[in-house]
């Protein structure tokens, strides 16, 4: 959901973990190239150069894509042929695109987030009813939304807070388009909105706004795009579950929407249930950053030398510096650990180093931080079997 994540290309020389078992197959031996690493809300995939995904983590409705009913902590192969080069973890279901263009998902339905009608469980990757080709895919809390090689954006499943943008509150099975003209380069689906970036830099949010998350400086929801108001450019966006982050054109990182639990990154805190803002805040001590990636009440991002700051909802681990309380500032990751990609789930993250290591903090009830252990970890924990 998250983060939600966006298709990141690079060479990178991975040490993957290996895992052995009776029924598991063997995890990515080392120097494995990664294109895409992402956190859905209790679960957390990479997908390889070669097209191959892992996933580890919560796996009872499917989104692990082996085909079974079970959690893993360890990661597991993605059944099937698919070539992936993007994925995107959402609540209980993952997507991914693969390199002809077409979505495949798996996981929980019901809503038709899967984009195959109303369906209660697809335990591995099957193709998105649609003829479009897309070139990027973000999974939501029971929503997915994809961008296509034309720069139309593309939303199914559950629709009762707008957050399909089709101008109504209608759950659509299949891919429909969300109004408007403008060409689309990029998508963030979280809970119960979405927010989308427009090849000029321009921001629109759409779906529930109780808390400011749209950035539209009031709370009305909106069924259809709403451009986020402070007329910046931005260079990416991350939809959470009740807060937005988004990082512009010149890496100010601007948050708005909740701030119970300090997720807005501005010094402050406010009150449960209340907007922290309702426009884009600047976070505080203006660092620059390239990227971000928010959680459920947390919020991450990754500066261009590859330094690495959390801040928000603590209490599990989740903002990587060996704390468990609430910050409203960012605060680097522990031990300096240097990461080019961060996920983030609803309570832990991930980042990928410049060597290809993936690392893992937080909630770990799940098995999503892909330890052995189900204890969660404040501190960042590489993934992989000794």
């Amino acid at each position: 959901m998250s983060t939600w994540t966006r298709a990141l290309r690079f060479a990178a020389a991975a040490a993957l973990a290996v895992q052995t078992g009776c029924d598991s197959p063997v995890a990515p031996a080392n120097n494995v190239e990664l294109v895409s690493l992402t956190a859905g809300a209790e679960h957390t995939c990479v997908a390889t150069a070669a097209g191959k995904a892992w996933c580890w983590g919560r796996g009872t409705e499917g989104q692990l894509g082996n085909f079974a009913h079970m959690d893993s902590n360890l990661p597991v192969l993605v059944a099937g042929v698919s070539s992936f080069v993007q994925l995107d973890g959402g609540r209980r279901h993952t997507c991914g695109v693969t390199r002809t263009g077409t979505v495949e998902c798996w996981g929980w339905g019901r809503s038709g987030q899967l984009g195959q009608d109303s369906t209660p469980l697809i335990m591995g990757p099957t193709p998105v009813v649609s003829t479009a080709r897309y070139t990027q895919v973000s999974a939501g809390g029971n929503h997915t939304c994809a961008v296509t090689d034309q720069g139309a954006l593309h939303c199914w499943g559950d629709n009762g807070q707008g957050q399909l943008g089709d101008g109504s509150l209608i759950a659509r099975p299949k891919p429909t388009r969300v109004l408007g003209t403008d060409v689309f380069v990029e998508v963030s689906a979280g809970a119960f909105h979405t927010c989308a970036r427009t090849v000029a830099g321009k921001l629109f949010c759409w779906g529930l706004n109780h808390v400011g998350q749209l950035g539209t400086g009031q709370l009305m929801s909106a069924s259809a795009p709403a451009e986020v108001v402070g007329g910046r450019l931005f260079r990416s966006v991350s939809a959470g579950v009740s807060h937005t982050c988004a990082i512009t054109t010149t890496n100010t990182a601007l948050c708005w929407g909740s701030n119970e639990f300090g997720e807005l990154g501005n010094n402050a805190f406010a009150e449960p249930g209340l907007a922290g803002a309702t426009v884009p805040e600047p976070t505080f001590l203006g660092f620059a950053y390239v990227r971000t990636s928010v959680g459920d009440r947390f919020s991450c991002a990754v500066q261009s030398n590859n330094s690495a700051y959390c801040w928000g909802r603590g209490v599990d681990g989740q903002l990587g510096n060996a704390h468990v309380f609430n910050v409203s500032v960012p605060l680097r990751i522990y031990d300096g650990l240097s990461v080019n990609t961060i996920a983030t789930g609803y309570s832990h993250g991930c980042g990928l180093d410049p060597a290809g290591g993936i690392h893992c903090w937080g909630e770990s009830s799940r098995g999503q931080t892909g330890t052995r252990g189900r204890s969660a970890t404040t501190l960042p924990v590489r993934v992989r079997i000794p």
